[in-house]
Formats: C-alpha cells, sequence, structure tokens
C-alpha cells in the first residue's frame, strides 16, 4: 500500500523551500558545490511523484569544547 505523499509539504512548500533557503550560504561556505546543491534539491521535487520515496531522521546532537 503506497500513502499519498502531501505536496504541500514536500513539493514547493515547506520542506524543499527551507532546504532551497540555505543555498547560497552553502555555497559561499564552500560546503557544497552548486550543482551538488541543485541537483539534490531536484531530487527533493522528484519525491513528490508517485515513483518518490522520502525518508527524513530527526536526531539530536548535542557539542561541546574541549
Amino acid at each position: 500500500m503506497r500513502l499519498d505523499t502531501d505536496a504541500s509539504f514536500m513539493g514547493e512548500s515547506a520542506f524543499t523551500a527551507m532546504i532551497e533557503g540555505i543555498r547560497e550560504a552553502a555555497v559561499e561556505a564552500g560546503m557544497i558545490d552548486s550543482a551538488v546543491f541543485d541537483d539534490r534539491v531536484n531530487g527533493l521535487y522528484r519525491n513528490c511523484k508517485t515513483d518518490g520515496v522520502f525518508c527524513y531522521t530527526f536526531f539530536r546532537a548535542v557539542a561541546g569544547k574541549f
């Protein structure tokens, strides 16, 4: 059984828009190449297609100065 993907969350709004919003900062910081970033965002849009799959893991991290 396949659940319908809520395009308002995955598609052109909340989640993908949040990722797209950090593009310039991530590229300028040298964290990722612009072409690679764009390819990954296109992958997020593909999740809204009928054969798309999306898995998101929430995690908690703790940082310390040693």
